[in-house]
């Protein structure tokens, strides 16, 4: 299971994604205003230094991790396999992760990745789990879906489209972490720089590809408008 501080960063990294695709889906609905276009770019600014702080924090994380590997590890290998069997299939059920999750990750693409989510990779327990639960995973996250919009419902369609990428992108970010600390945890010997740039990096590729996403957005929405932005 992750840590609380893994959950933070999990939570916050899947945040500021939210935001900046909601500001995306604003920008390229062709109906934006000049006000919005400039609310739009003031906000990037702000996700940007948000983002660079978020990295720097997780850099020293993951020190801290390096530094307390080996009662960390100690634990890990005292549950066992069995132990670790149920604790997989508690982690799928309790996350509703389903192999379409899994097998779709955006992070699997990028360099040192695609081997954590490997059916044959350090994960493969993982992997396992969520084959032979799948059906019951996907099952669960509609009940659960279902009784948060019983609870809070979304009432326009922004809200629903919101909520919607919100839990989408905090599953994402969270199988990213569990699936990085398995792999350092299968390994000889204290983690790596290496092993731990896979995480770091694969965090900074996926927010500098977003942003450079949202910039041509924006200057799109700029063009149609003829306003000027905000500068840095």
């Amino acid at each position: 299971m992750l840590d609380d501080r893994a959950e933070e960063f999990a939570a916050a990294l899947s945040r500021v994604c939210v935001m900046r695709a909601m500001d995306g889906i604003t920008l390229g609905s062709g109906m934006c205003t000049l006000e919005e276009l400039h609310a739009c770019g003031r906000r990037e600014m702000w996700r940007e230094r948000r983002e660079a702080e978020l990295l720097e924090q997780l850099g020293a994380w993951q020190a801290k991790i390096v530094s307390d590997w080996d009662a960390r590890h100690a634990e890990w290998r005292r549950g066992g396999n069995a132990f670790r069997e149920v604790e997989d299939k508690c982690w799928v059920l309790t996350c509703h992760f389903t192999l379409m999750d899994f097998v779709s990750s955006p992070f699997a693409k990028f360099d040192g990745c695609a081997r954590l989510f490997s059916p044959l990779g350090p994960c493969a327990g993982l992997f396992c789990a969520i084959m032979q639960m799948d059906e019951e995973g996907a099952e669960r996250r509609g009940q659960t879906m279902a009784l948060v919009h019983q609870a809070c419902p979304a009432t326009t369609p922004e809200m629903r489209r919101a909520r919607q990428l919100l839990v989408e992108s905090r599953r994402a970010w969270r199988l990213l972490f569990f699936v990085w600390m398995r792999f350092l945890l299968t390994q000889k010997g204290p983690p790596s720089r290496e092993n731990c740039l896979v995480l770091s990096s694969a965090a900074e590729q996926f927010l500098r590809m977003q942003q450079r996403e949202f910039k041509k957005t924006l200057m799109a929405a700029k063009r149609r408008s003829g306003g000027s932005l905000p500068h840095n």
